[in-house]
């Protein structure tokens, strides 16, 4: 089931760390069969010859081991552990390529023997890896996806006890019990598990910045669409600041023509109170959208608010009012006829 998840993934999204454990699974199952004595049965039939059936046979064993740790310490680097330690790691699969060497000269004692050294340091250099990974440390983390730091020294702690029988037995301090050489079966199952949930971390993360972007591509469009508003506003409203200003100095400029009257110079009073009026309505505008101006809640009657504005006007014939009689009047009305 690994194996045909991590092709498909593979398959629509290539990359490296999916296609080694692809590799990894099918080399896993090349190995069982061959430790279960199927493989040779499957090579008979295909009428090879005994000294290819060894060769064949021996390739998967050959493999196994170094694979799994490539694969993990691929994995674990996606965690970001410290790059010296990472290095020095890596170093450890350097000589695993002249194995094949020796499985060609017929020498699969030496292939063992290393495998068997490879068992043993597997998990004192696994663990220090999962242990040290700093990207839980860093801002990006929570937004990326990453799966989290005690899952994953859970699964490799797992990992550990599975592969140490095995490990303590080779190194001749642990008699372990027969059973616990199967032990090891649960390794890569463990390390697959880690890379399924690293994966459904990482796409939950993806899945997340996408909503992310999306929700800051609506809110830019949003804010736009409230600059283009704001700004019709404000041309709007400096069309009607320009009129508001424009009739009182055209009648000030026609009473300036003909010679002044003390009605005119009242007049022309009248009309600058009316452009002041208008610039300090200007004035008031801006510093309300600046935000300047302190909120005082009080309790006021509406409809007579809009009744002294309009007793304010010069020109009160061009607001007609019909308004119902607040609830003050009422009251008083409702006191004058108990008395």
């Amino acid at each position: 089931m690994l194996l045909v998840w991590t092709i498909t993934k593979y398959f629509f999204n290539p990359d490296l760390l999916m296609g080694l454990f692809s590799l990894r699974f099918g080399i896993a199952i090349a190995h069982g069969l061959a430790t279960a004595g199927l493989g040779r049965l499957i090579l008979h039939d295909m009428q090879m010859d005994v000294a290819q059936h060894h060769v064949i046979m021996n390739i998967p064993v050959v493999l196994v081991v170094p694979i799994n740790l490539l694969c993990d310490i691929m994995l674990l680097r996606e965690f970001d552990p410290p790059r010296w330690l990472w290095k020095s790691v890596i170093a450890m699969l350097a000589l695993w390529p002249a194995t094949l060497v020796f499985v060609l000269m017929d020498k699969l004692w030496i292939n063992i023997y290393l495998a068997n050294l490879y068992v043993l340091v597997m998990p004192v250099v696994l663990i220090p890896l999962a242990w040290t990974g700093r990207i839980w440390y860093q801002k990006s983390a929570s937004s990326t996806g990453f799966l989290s730091r005690g899952v994953l020294r859970t699964l490799y702690i797992l990992i550990l006890i599975s592969v140490l029988p095995v490990s303590l037995s080779f190194a001749g301090i642990y008699n372990a019990p027969t059973w616990s050489f199967n032990l090891p079966v649960l390794y890569p199952f463990l390390s697959g598990m880690a890379l399924v949930l690293v994966t459904l971390a990482k796409e939950r993360g993806r899945q997340e910045q996408l909503q992310a972007t999306t929700l800051n591509a609506r809110l830019a469009v949003q804010a736009t669409e409230f600059e283009r508003q704001r700004r019709e506003e404000q041309e709007r409203f400096l069309e009607m600041l320009a009129h508001e200003i424009k009739n009182p100095l055209a009648a000030i400029r026609t009473i300036s023509e003909t010679p002044a009257t003390p009605a005119d110079i009242e007049k022309i009073k009248d009309l600058v109170t009316d452009i002041d009026s208008v610039i300090k309505l200007c004035v008031q505008s801006g510093q309300l959208e600046q935000g300047k101006f302190e909120r005082l809640d009080r309790h006021v009657e509406v409809g007579n608010l809009i009744v002294e504005s309009r007793d304010r006007l010069q020109d009160r014939a061009r607001l007609q009012l019909d308004l119902a009689p607040s609830r003050s009047e009422e009251h008083t009305s409702e006191l004058q006829s108990r008395q």
